[in-house]
């Protein structure tokens, strides 16, 4: 053999590596063209219809014709349509304002959970309940904890994120003193 067709016939030092590198772009110009036309395609999916964000106004109709002249035959009748009613598109707001007494907590008492023998685990439950139109957020329970006395030996807290108008919620407090007997509703708190 020929020493010009050996080396011919041999693989040049880093051909492999460009080949490589060469696909690994193309793949990576095919992701970037790949997002680019979804996250359009999710824009254009997504945005209201042409019409939609403007108010829909009635035309004005023309005069009525008086009784001394009446219609022409040039003019036409005009059609009686009713004006059509414009719609709204902004959220019902609640009536009444925000207040505190609209939470309201009934059942509290102090449980231990199903199925928990030989566990000294107690919690203290009732039931709040929205009574507003309204949506509630950060909403607190803060109970008082009592001994057979009627002592204050501690405190419990349950939090809750959001409550929905005259929804229920059922709370539960873990008790942390032993010696607590009975709970007291200490108040109900709501984040600004």
């Amino acid at each position: 053999m020929d020493p010009a067709t050996i080396r011919a016939a041999e693989p040049k030092p880093g051909a492999g590596r460009s080949s490589f590198l060469r696909v690994c772009l193309w793949v990576l110009n095919v992701g970037i063209v790949l997002a680019v036309v979804l996250v359009v395609g999710n824009h254009l999916k997504n945005r209201p219809p042409a019409g939609e964000g403007e108010k829909s106004v009635p035309l004005p109709s023309a005069p009525a014709p008086t009784a001394k002249q009446g219609p022409t035959p040039t003019q036409p009748t005009p059609a009686a349509t009713p004006p059509a009613a414009p719609t709204s598109t902004a959220p019902v707001t609640p009536k009444g304002p925000k207040l505190i007494g609209d939470l309201k907590v009934t059942q509290v008492a102090l449980d231990q959970p199903k199925g928990a023998k030989g566990s000294r685990l107690v919690y203290v439950t009732g039931i709040l309940k929205n009574d507003s139109d309204h949506q509630r957020f950060g909403v607190r329970v803060e109970l008082d904890l009592l001994d057979a006395a009627t002592n204050k030996v501690g405190t419990a807290t349950d939090y809750r994120q959001m409550l929905e108008p005259r929804a229920t919620w059922q709370f539960r407090a873990i008790v942390t003193d032993r010696r607590a007997t009975a709970a007291r509703l200490v108040g109900v708190k709501e984040d600004e």
